[in-house]
């Protein structure tokens, strides 16, 4: 519900139909912005 931005789960269920795995995988997709950065 946090990734999509809707108000209630009951919304969310409405628009969406991706799976928990794919959101899992996609979050692990992306790049960790958090990680310190390595010099030029």
């Amino acid at each position: 519900m946090e990734l999509i931005g809707h108000d209630s789960e009951q919304m969310s269920q409405h628009y969406t139909h991706v799976g928990q795995e794919a959101l899992k995988n996609a979050t692990e997709a992306l790049p960790d912005f958090t990680a310190p950065q390595k010099g030029p």
